[in-house]
């Protein structure tokens, strides 16, 4: 009998609350494929940070379209400061991977609570028509065992 795929798992923002969340994925047997960070040296500090809490294994990433294309993750664990989790949530669900975001799952200074409301609601729209998993991470512990 052939045993289940590994999960493949890419998490965009590792340096904060985001390599405890690759350190989450492992755990839960999970392959962390890939990390995005906003510059080359940073990325590899933080590869370096998650190598001490887990044998991670992935590769590097500056750019969000480059690894989607490249890595084919199944899962995006979008963990990059809020201004950027509609972009990256949505780039994610385009290209056919389910998306557990980081909390808050949107938010812009200054841009009106409907304006946000209406930015969730397109990714779930996008989420339900492609058939994907779209959650927010509210809890660590449940996720790696829901997604």
């Amino acid at each position: 009998m052939d045993s289940p795929k590994q999960t493949r798992v890419a998490v965009i923002g590792a340096r904060g609350i985001g390599k405890h969340h690759a350190k989450w994925w492992a755990i839960e047997g999970a392959e962390v494929c890939a990390i995005v960070g906003t510059s080359a040296a940073s990325v590899a500090a933080t590869a370096d940070a998650l190598r001490a809490l887990f044998p991670f294994q992935g590769k590097l990433y500056t750019d969000v379209e480059t690894m989607l294309t490249a890595e084919a993750p199944h899962t995006v664990d979008v963990c990059s400061p809020p201004g950027y989790h509609l972009a990256h949530a949505k780039s994610a669900l385009d290209a056919g991977c389910a998306v557990l975001c980081e909390k808050p799952l949107l938010f812009t200074p200054g841009t009106p609570t409907a304006a946000l409301l209406g930015q969730a609601r397109e990714l779930a729209d996008l989420a339900g028509r492609r058939q994907l998993r779209f959650g927010l991470c509210a809890q660590y512990h449940v996720a790696g065992t829901i997604c």
